[in-house]
C-alpha cells in the first residue's frame, strides 16, 4: 500500500511562509506616516514616508498643481506589493519658500527629487510620475539611471513636442500671471473641458469630488508660474512658434534620449482624450523603446489616476509582477 504522507509537515512551513507574506504587506499598507523635511538650496522639501525602511522603495511624484490624492489608488497598490512609499512635495507645493524661476529648470527639479531621496537614505527607486513628475522621472532616469529600478509613467510630460494651446498663455508675463493665481476651488468648466475625457466628465458627483480638491496657494500659483516661464523653448524658438501651434516643450524634451531607457523596466499609461498631454506622445515612447509596455485608456483625459483609477492599478499590479519581481531584494 502506497505510503500516505503527512499532511501537517508539509503543509505549515508553507502556510507560515505565505502568513508572513500577508504580514508584511498588511504592515506596509496600514504603517503610520513619516514626514521629513529635507532643505537643499535654501528650499525645503517635503516627503511623506510609508512602510518599512528596508524598502524596497518607490518614489511618488505628484503632476503639477496636484498632491498624492489625486495616485492615492496607485500609492495603495505599491504598498500592497510590500513597497515603501515616499511622496515628495516640490518647493511651494507643500512648504515655503515657492521655486524661483532661475531654479525651476527640468534638470533642477529632478536634482531636488534626487538630493531628497539621497537624504532619506534611498538608494535605488522605482518611480511612479503623473504629468509633471512623469518628465522629472524621466530627467532623473536619464541622469541618474543607476538609481532607477523601474519607471511607472501617467501621462509624462518631456516625451513628445506639444501641451495644450493655453500652455502659450500661461508663458507670457503678465497673462500668465493672471491665469496662474491663488485659487480656492476649481472650475467644474476647466475641468470637464480640459482635464477629463468623456467616460468621466458628465460624472457630476465625480467632478464636484474634484473641485472641492482643486485649491491652490500663494506659494503653489508662483512655483507653476516658476516651471512654466523657465522650460518654454530659446526666445528666438518661442519667436517662430508663436503664430503656429504647438512646440511648448521643446525646451525640455527628452525625446531623443528615450532609447537610452531600454534598460529600465517601463510602464507607460495615457488617456486618449488627453488634452494636456497628447496621447500621441505615447506612440512616440512605444517606438523609441519598444520593451516599455504602453497602454491607452480609451475615453480617458488627463486625470487618468482618479478617472480609471482600477485600470491603471492593474496595468501597475501586472507590471510589478511579471517586471520588477525579479528586481527585488531577498525578504
Amino acid at each position: 500500500m502506497r505510503p500516505v504522507a503527512n499532511l501537517n509537515s508539509v503543509s505549515t512551513p508553507l502556510f507560515l511562509t505565505r502568513l508572513g507574506e500577508v504580514w508584511r504587506r498588511v504592515r506596509s499598507i496600514v504603517a503610520p506616516m513619516k514626514e521629513a523635511i529635507v532643505e537643499h538650496g535654501g528650499y525645503r522639501i517635503r516627503v511623506r514616508t510609508r512602510g518599512p525602511a528596508r524598502g524596497p522603495h518607490a518614489i511618488v511624484l505628484p503632476g503639477m498643481a496636484d498632491t498624492e490624492f489625486t495616485l492615492a489608488a496607485q500609492i495603495h497598490e505599491l504598498r500592497r506589493h510590500g513597497y515603501t512609499t515616499h511622496v515628495i512635495e516640490l518647493p511651494g507645493f507643500g512648504l515655503t519658500p515657492a521655486l524661483r524661476k532661475e531654479s525651476a529648470h527640468f534638470p533642477q527639479l529632478a536634482d531636488l527629487v534626487l538630493s531628497a531621496a539621497d537624504r532619506i537614505g534611498v538608494e535605488r527607486a522605482v518611480i511612479l510620475g503623473h504629468s509633471l513628475g512623469g518628465g522629472i522621472a524621466l530627467h532623473i532616469a536619464v541622469r541618474r539611471p543607476a538609481f532607477v529600478a523601474g519607471l511607472i509613467l501617467l501621462a509624462p510630460a518631456a516625451v513628445g513636442r506639444s501641451l495644450l494651446w493655453t500652455y502659450k498663455l500661461f508663458c507670457l508675463p503678465l497673462v500668465g500671471r493672471a491665469l496662474l493665481r491663488p485659487k480656492r476651488s476649481g472650475s467644474r468648466r476647466y475641468l470637464r473641458y480640459f482635464l477629463l475625457g468623456s467616460k468621466r466628465r458628465d460624472d457630476e458627483v465625480f467632478v464636484e469630488r474634484l473641485v472641492r480638491r482643486d485649491r491652490h496657494s500663494a506659494a503653489m500659483a508662483r512655483s507653476m508660474r516658476a516651471i512654466c516661464w523657465a522650460n518654454q523653448p530659446s526666445r528666438w524658438r518661442r519667436l517662430l512658434l508663436l503664430a503656429t501651434p504647438g512646440g511648448e516643450q521643446l525646451g525640455y524634451t527628452l525625446r531623443e534620449q528615450v532609447a537610452t531607457l531600454r534598460d529600465i523596466p517601463t510602464l507607460v499609461l495615457w488617456g486618449s482624450e488627453d488634452r494636456v498631454i497628447s496621447a500621441l506622445d505615447a506612440a512616440i515612447f512605444r517606438a523609441a523603446n519598444p520593451g516599455a509596455d504602453v497602454r491607452v485608456a480609451p475615453g480617458v483625459g488627463h486625470l487618468l489616476p482618479l478617472e480609471v483609477a482600477d485600470w491603471v492599478t492593474g496595468h501597475i499590479a501586472r507590471f510589478i509582477t511579471h517586471r520588477l519581481q525579479e528586481l527585488r531584494p531577498a525578504a
